[in-house]
């Protein structure tokens, strides 16, 4: 091979991993679109595939801009088309992309990756290394972080925990927990349904998230064994 040959070759190579990176954003978005408009929710009640004709009917949206997202969402293998050209989804996707109480869910991801706190407030924050706290982020964006910690509370709480030998023990006979950095209380609820003799203290320093915490553990009624404290964790 000449060195223009392998010049060549290695410039063939590089192209392909950015155009990988550019599907791979394409894909995200797709994701992220079918997520937040219902269009992948709307596709799973329909187990026997459906049209893009008729799921624009039933959703509402344009025909053809739901048949170009039903392309692109197959491009990106994320559905599957039928010889009648009907639309289901791809093995397990109804599990990873919609099923929050699913240990492996990562719907929430795309959702986290869109929001303005991510990309777009790191470039405009590039030149001055402006840093920004929580309290500064939208309500959006605190919840939507929330919805990516789920799956790892499912995977920890108690199948986790049971690996820390004697810790279950511990819980079950009751013991007083604290989580710092508590959040959206996803983890503190779960806690309190699974070790129903312990006591929990939240910990966390942004106000909105520990009022959304306030308002699930009462919705659960949970509120005489979990208590909260709005405290950053270096005070």
């Amino acid at each position: 091979m000449t060195q223009s040959n392998e010049q060549a070759s290695s410039v063939l190579a590089q192209a392909g991993k950015v155009l990988t990176q550019i599907a791979g954003y394409v894909g995200v978005r797709t994701i992220q679109i079918g997520i937040q408009s219902g269009l992948l929710e709307e596709i799973g009640r329909h187990a026997a595939g459906i049209t893009a004709e008729s799921l624009a009917r039933v959703t509402g949206f344009d025909h053809l801009y739901v048949q170009v997202w039903s392309r692109a969402a197959y491009a990106s293998e994320l559905l599957e088309v039928g010889a009648d050209e009907t639309f289901t989804l791809a093995p397990h996707m109804s599990d990873l992309l919609l099923n929050r109480d699913f240990p492996g869910y990562i719907g929430g991801i795309p959702i986290v990756l869109d929001s303005p706190e991510v990309f777009d407030g790191m470039a405009e924050r590039l030149p001055t290394g402006q840093r920004i706290w929580w309290d500064e982020c939208s309500h959006e964006f605190i919840q939507a972080v929330s919805g990516t910690g789920r799956p790892f509370y499912t995977r920890l709480i108690p199948n986790g925990l049971s690996q820390v030998p004697g810790l279950t023990e511990k819980l079950e006979r009751g013991a007083s927990v604290a989580e710092l950095a508590c959040g959206a209380g996803v983890g503190l609820v779960r806690m309190a349904h699974t070790y129903t003799r312990c006591t929990i203290v939240g910990v966390d320093g942004d106000r909105y998230s520990v009022e959304t915490t306030r308002q699930r553990i009462a919705d659960h009624g949970i509120a005489d064994r979990v208590t909260l404290q709005q405290s950053t964790l270096e005070n």
